[in-house]
């Protein structure tokens, strides 16, 4: 009898860093050449206290302290909610 369990390898994401500047989100690649940056599509950020990312689902989360609400986002900015 075989095994069945499936295993799913992932691939590592891309290095990167990101980053809050109290009304925006951005990500900077660390192995791109210079480091560009790029800021988010994010509209109505007014004050972010907290930024978290779940690479597994590849959401972000962040608090915004203006607003006090928690919302989360795609990697790239789009499909933003309250979780």
């Amino acid at each position: 009898m075989g095994d069945h369990n499936l295993c799913v390898r992932f691939s590592a994401p891309d290095a990167h860093l990101l980053f809050a500047q109290k009304s925006s989100l951005s990500r900077m690649m660390l192995e791109a050449e210079r480091f560009p940056e790029i800021v988010l599509p994010l509209q109505g950020l007014r004050n972010v206290k907290a930024l978290a990312h779940d690479p597994i689902d590849g959401h972000i989360y962040w608090i915004d302290g203006r607003t006090k609400t928690v919302r989360r986002a795609l990697s790239n900015g789009s499909d933003v909610r309250h979780p």
